[in-house]
């Protein structure tokens, strides 16, 4: 799924729980990738809503993928540690490579 917003704050992070509730629903146990190339700022409760969503993933055996995080982006990640909680990848070819898919 591609987030075309330019931030994520409370609106958008709706939106794309949202969607993500709906396309995950027609493929509960495939990996998800969640393409961010576009997002330039995740504000501190987006982020914690993103760690939940990585969480409820997990907690189903589910795969969810995080890719192509803006340098800035993923560097509030890091700084955050929660990369270290996230799967987050450089972009979608390498997410697909990942799931050994193309």
């Amino acid at each position: 799924m591609h987030v075309l917003a330019r931030e994520l704050r409370k609106p958008e992070v709706d939106q794309v729980c949202a969607a993500m509730d709906t396309a995950r629903a027609s493929a509960p146990t495939l990996p998800f990738v969640l393409e961010m190339a576009k997002v330039r700022f995740v504000p501190s409760l987006a982020m914690g809503v993103l760690v939940g969503l990585a969480r409820e993933f997990k907690g189903r055996g589910q795969r969810l993928i995080f890719a192509g995080m803006q340098p800035d982006v993923k560097q509030s990640f890091t700084i955050s540690h929660l990369h270290k909680m996230l799967e987050i990848v450089d972009d979608v070819v390498a997410a697909l490579a990942s799931i050994g898919g193309s």
